[in-house]
């Protein structure tokens, strides 16, 4: 739990970062801050054990289950300021915003299947066929989910 909560101020400390340092796009920054905010919510209920802290993220974890495309494209802008090289890498190998949408999944630590659930779009699977392709990887490769956090590790 503590190299959880330690990963969680880390990341929130690159979004501050991120926010003051930086002239992001709109939406990027709004991103940004959503998950800021969020993260420091997280912070504060496990840090003081009162869940009163938790509520906004409740609130947020509702909208993304019921609006993914919406969490999907934040998490897109989110990581376009955190790691922009990784996506740069996407977008140089020919990812649309739907297949960018997809791997960033991938790279928060989803895997497959979960991420089949969660967008529930049947041809998710081909989606991953299509992903494999543009990144020059065959179905007898590696792991998808292991080489985009590799590939998101690396730049």
């Amino acid at each position: 739990m503590r190299l959880k909560i330690s990963g969680l101020e880390t990341e929130e400390e690159q979004l501050k970062n991120l926010l003051t340092e930086s002239k992001l796009a709109k939406p990027i920054l709004d991103s940004i801050q959503e998950r800021v905010g969020i993260l420091n919510g997280l912070l504060a209920a496990k840090i003081t054990d009162n869940d009163a802290y938790a509520k906004p993220y409740d609130k947020w974890i509702n909208q993304v289950t019921e609006d993914r495309k919406s969490f999907m494209d934040s998490t897109r802008l989110a990581f376009k300021a955190s790691h922009p090289d990784f996506m740069a890498y996407l977008e140089k190998h020919g990812l649309n915003e739907a297949e960018q949408n997809y791997v960033c999944l991938y790279a928060i630590g989803l895997r497959g299947k979960e991420i089949g659930a969660y967008i529930q779009i049947k041809r998710h699977y081909h989606m991953s066929t299509d992903i494999r392709k543009k990144l020059g990887l065959n179905q007898d490769d590696t792991n998808l989910g292991l080489h985009i956090r590799n590939l998101m590790k690396k730049s």
